[in-house]
């Protein structure tokens, strides 16, 4: 979680949004085997946004934070959102 934050921090410095977009899913999935699911909703839908600002939705990057983000509520016992996105992703 540390080199992701880390990468982060350079990506928003470089005001790279593709990448802090990638960076904030992939620490979002990281904050869900970690447990801490609060951090990881918060990452995951900063980096839908930033994806969609770029239109970016047709990208496997936002794929990518629509099927963890199934996971993440599939975990929740929230079935029916996480069908929904990873029908999405």
């Amino acid at each position: 979680v540390e080199g992701l934050q880390g990468a982060l921090e350079i990506f928003t410095s470089k005001k790279d949004t593709l990448l802090m977009g990638y960076t904030l899913g992939r620490l979002g999935f990281s904050q869900i085997y970690l447990g801490d699911y609060t951090a990881s909703l918060d990452s995951f839908l900063k980096g839908e946004s930033l994806l969609e600002k770029i239109n970016k939705e047709e990208s496997m990057h936002y794929g990518s934070i629509q099927g963890d983000m199934g996971l993440l509520y599939q975990k929740l016992g929230k079935y029916k959102i996480a069908l929904e996105l990873h029908r999405k992703s």
